[in-house]
């Protein structure tokens, strides 16, 4: 018995632990979101204020660097949650003290309710109806916000130069050559689709992991 003892008090050291790093890269994640997006801010209004609007065609480059760090985090993170799910709420701590009632008819649908721990699996078997507002804030930040405007001024640019004359009548121009407009154009617009393809399948899509 009281070797049983020790090894439920080890599982539920494990828990609060891997419960406590979830938590910790959790805030993690909410300090670079609004750092990179204080910084942007204040990049975009020194852009506007110099009138250097070619710097912007860095901001998705600098944007893709920052986001492999956040989908590095959101995969350790789906790799705790799903051990602390199939591991510890569902196999080991049930093992150990059993079941808190006998399975019910519906328990495919309230299988958290036979578990002494079963936050994780609740939490998934509700993911539908919880709203996916971090997925689009990182498809705001790193997609509309990081790359949609150097893409938009550089576009503006190719067209005006080719369509409008050498174009005399855009208010916001480019002070480099027409060429490099063009190559900043096409790594622009492919760094903000790849940025999409990251939040798609590191975030969005990992719901489909989640399956009690």
């Amino acid at each position: 018995m009281e070797e049983q003892s020790d090894r439920l008090e080890a599982v539920l050291r494990e828990h609060e632990a891997l419960r406590n790093e979830l938590v910790d890269k959790s805030r993690l994640q909410v300090s670079i979101f609004v750092a990179y997006l204080s910084a942007l801010t204040i990049a975009y209004a020194m852009v506007i204020t110099n009138s250097a609007f070619d710097i912007m065609a860095a901001f998705p480059i600098i944007s893709i660097a920052l986001l492999y760090r956040i989908m590095w985090e959101q995969t350790i993170i789906t790799e705790i949650s799903l051990y602390i799910q199939y591991e510890l709420e569902q196999q080991k701590i049930p093992l150990l003290i059993g079941q808190v009632n006998p399975p019910r008819k519906d328990a495919k649908e309230h299988k958290f309710s036979n578990l002494w721990l079963g936050w994780q699996t609740s939490y998934y078997l509700n993911k539908d109806r919880i709203p996916k507002f971090y997925d689009k804030s990182l498809v705001w930040l790193f997609v509309y916000i990081s790359a949609l405007p150097p893409i938009i001024f550089n576009f503006c640019n190719v067209i005006s130069y080719y369509f409008i004359n050498a174009h005399p009548m855009l208010p916001i121009r480019s002070s480099l050559s027409i060429e490099i407009n063009i190559i900043f154009l096409v790594i622009d617009f492919y760094l903000g689709l790849f940025a999409y393809k990251l939040i798609k399948k590191h975030v969005i899509d990992r719901r489909k992991l989640w399956k009690p």
